[in-house]
């Protein structure tokens, strides 16, 4: 993701942040989140969520977070960040898709949760 000199300034701002220090902290030190892709041999993170609270959206946060998450990964040697996002989420969508993002509607989420986890 190329930023022009003034959001990079900014985006390096929202990062400085008391409260983004400690989300970036919390992603470098979560192993638990980083996966294995077979397809790529290398390893990747799975994004669980990316929430920004309604008054602190159009504020670029979301761009810095995902910008240190891309860093993260860089450093890590991942291979690809993967993440889902609801259908019905146009806005979260246009935002993915405006940093690169590829939508990828060829595979669906599996899960098993509840009793289907016990069984």
């Amino acid at each position: 993701m190329q930023l022009d000199p003034v959001s990079r300034d900014y985006v390096e701002a929202v990062l400085a942040l008391p409260a983004m220090q400690e989300w970036i902290k919390a992603a470098k030190s979560k192993t638990d989140h980083f996966i294995y892709s077979t397809f790529l041999a290398k390893p990747g993170i799975w994004l669980d969520d990316l929430y920004v609270k309604a008054e602190h959206r159009s504020h670029r946060f979301g761009q810095a977070l995902m910008l240190r998450l891309r860093q993260i990964g860089q450093e890590k040697g991942c291979g690809r960040i993967d993440w889902t996002v609801a259908v019905s989420n146009e806005r979260g969508i246009k935002f993915y898709e405006r940093i690169g993002a590829k939508l990828i509607n060829q595979v669906k989420l599996c899960r098993l949760d509840g009793q289907a986890l016990s069984k």
